[in-house]
């Protein structure tokens, strides 16, 4: 899954991608601007190249399949997984790499 963050509309866009995809977890960056204003309330920049995305926002990013009892036991496997490697903050947000499209 990757949250697809499109900076060149304004307000900027923000949208879940693949979300069945637990394999792949990142932010694809689209145009300029300013990507910690356009994340908000989903989470922060950690830096030039990673942000922390909170779980509960990715959850509700997910619509219909974030409330799935199968999803979420995907998204819970995947947010274990980021535990055992460094990549959960001490707050929960879980770090993403950022691709620029």
């Amino acid at each position: 899954m990757y949250l697809d963050v499109d900076l060149s509309s304004h307000p900027a866009a923000i949208a879940l991608r693949e979300p069945d995809d637990f394999k792949a977890f990142k932010v694809v960056r689209r145009g300029e601007g300013d990507l910690a204003a356009a994340l908000g309330a989903v989470g922060r920049v950690g830096d030039e190249d990673h942000v922390f995305l909170l779980p509960d926002a990715v959850r509700a990013l997910a619509g219909a399949r974030g409330g799935d009892a199968g999803w979420l036991e995907g998204f819970a496997a995947m947010l274990d997984y980021a535990g055992q490697h460094g990549w959960v903050a001490d707050d929960g947000a879980v770090r993403a790499h950022v691709e620029r499209a």
